[in-house]
């Protein structure tokens, strides 16, 4: 096999080709795709500006110019995200339903059982990673990874299910927060508070949720991009080379 098909750096070098392919290929619906892009991007900003955000003992926010800044752009930016997150939510519940992502809710763990079973009874070729080049053996080792494909009631819709829920309550709690801080009521602390509680499991979700995406769709394309440059190797299928893969 060419090594130069299925290194790691090779993968790596077209990590937002193989990316952006596969959401263009199970998400036909464009607004959906801007939907997930810009609450990654604004969820990544918002953590990035937690800290920044402080007050002062009277309840003003912090003079300190980089707090100053910090937090109102954490306020307008998850304004932002309030509003974006519960279209993407509303789409996502009316296209697929609640059982999709709420199995639990209705009694149904078959589908999440058979899931975590597939998940078992993944086992790796020793045999083939020792074989393969060395630049290559992550390649065969994603290739291994049987994964569950997403299904309804499956493990992967209920992890989303519950990250909706998560990131929703967060986004809801802030607003409040932000509505009673401006009137002056002393429930808006309360109510901080538990928007900094929900903030901790949501971000712990945030990038579990993130690995095993990304896991997933270079798990699907290697088990691909193998599959076209054995055939190449034959002489049948060509331009496996490319990051994006013949059809």
């Amino acid at each position: 096999m060419d090594r130069n098909k299925l290194s790691i750096v090779f993968l790596t070098s077209c990590f937002w080709s193989i990316v952006i392919t596969y959401f263009k290929a199970h998400q036909p619906l464009k607004r959906i795709i801007f939907c997930h892009t810009y609450i990654m991007i604004a969820v990544t900003l918002q953590f990035f500006l937690a800290p920044l955000v402080a007050f002062e003992p009277n309840g003003d926010v912090s003079t300190t110019w980089y707090h100053f800044i910090g937090t109102w752009l954490h306020i307008i930016n998850g304004l932002g995200l309030l509003g974006v997150t519960l279209f993407f939510g509303y789409e996502v519940l009316r296209r697929k339903g609640i059982p999709w992502l709420f199995p639990y809710l209705f009694n149904n763990f078959e589908a999440i059982k058979a899931d975590l079973k597939q998940i078992r009874s993944i086992r790796f070729s020793i045999t083939d990673i020792k074989n393969a080049e060395k630049g290559t053996r992550p390649f065969i080792i994603l290739e291994q990874m049987a994964l569950p494909r997403p299904h309804p009631g499956g493990l992967g819709p209920a992890a989303q299910g519950i990250g909706m829920a998560l990131q929703s309550l967060l986004v809801i709690l802030g607003f409040f927060f932000l509505i009673t801080w401006s009137e002056n009521l002393d429930i808006a602390w309360m109510l901080g508070t538990m928007h900094k509680i929900i903030a901790i499991p949501f971000f712990l979700f945030y990038l579990a949720h993130g690995l095993m995406g990304l896991l997933h769709i270079f798990n699907h394309h290697a088990q691909q991009r193998l599959k076209k440059v054995r055939a190449d190797a034959s002489g049948n299928v060509t331009g496996t080379e490319s990051c994006e893969l013949p059809k």
